[in-house]
């Protein structure tokens, strides 16, 4: 399944370990994690904010499944959100805080049973 994973990058980054964990978990369940921090799809060049703005759009679009690391504010994370329930994808917007593991892969299993 293919996944977009949402967290913060720039500005407040005090929840980016969550977010880069959330990413690993989902990758190591065997599923594609769309995301920045994914080694699989880094740039080798630096991309304009347009071009991000772009990428993620078409990445939310091609996914099945959003998850967000939400534990602090983000304004880019706030839009990935709002546009995925504006294109009526299904999500999971969580408090990351204990127990990360031990969510997803229950998270995993509830939503690849449902999207089948």
């Amino acid at each position: 399944m293919i996944i977009y994973c949402a967290g913060p990058i720039r500005g407040n980054t005090t929840y980016q370990e969550n977010y880069s964990e959330i990413v690993r978990i989902v990758e190591s369940t065997g599923h594609t994690a769309l995301s920045e921090v994914s080694t699989k799809f880094s740039s080798s060049i630096p991309l304009s904010a347009k071009q991000i703005y772009t990428r993620d759009i078409k990445w939310i679009d091609g996914s099945k499944l959003l998850i967000a690391e939400v534990s602090g504010p983000s304004l880019g994370v706030g839009f990935e959100v709002a546009y995925a329930l504006l294109v009526k994808k299904f999500q999971c917007s969580q408090f990351i805080k204990n127990k990360l593991l031990k969510f997803l892969q229950w998270l995993l299993v509830v939503v690849i049973r449902n999207c089948k």
